[in-house]
């Protein structure tokens, strides 16, 4: 889930108009970038063309873009405070829980803090 924030984040303060450049992480394997975008995509938090380079074994995400609901879900998780208190959670449950989880776990805290519970 770190990785998947971290994208998130990045896509977000990606230049728009996009700039017609595959999405890249530094420091991250493209492999595994790719199969979190593909992810991210399916889950509908993101929306970026696709290509598939002959010969590579992954495919190439270009001008990724969050949809609505990807701005909802990094909006939820992009304090610092809340996302301490979603990997503790997470850490005390066994380390992994799905997506929508995390970003109830981040509205729950969020409505606490705002008195909205």
């Amino acid at each position: 889930m770190e990785l998947v924030r971290r994208m998130l984040m990045a896509v977000e303060e990606s230049p728009l108009p996009p700039t017609t450049g595959d999405f890249e992480m530094p420091d991250e394997s493209p492999a595994l970038v790719a199969f979190h975008m593909q992810l991210l995509c399916g889950a509908g938090y993101v929306q970026a063309s696709v290509s598939y380079p002959h010969g590579q074994a992954y495919p190439r995400y270009v001008d990724p873009l969050l949809t609505w609901s990807g701005h909802e879900f990094i909006d939820s998780i992009r304090s610092d405070t809340v996302w301490k208190f979603i990997r503790q959670k997470v850490k005390a449950d066994g380390g992994s829980i799905p997506i929508e989880i995390v970003k109830q776990l981040a509205n729950t805290y969020l409505k606490k803090k705002l008195g909205l519970e």
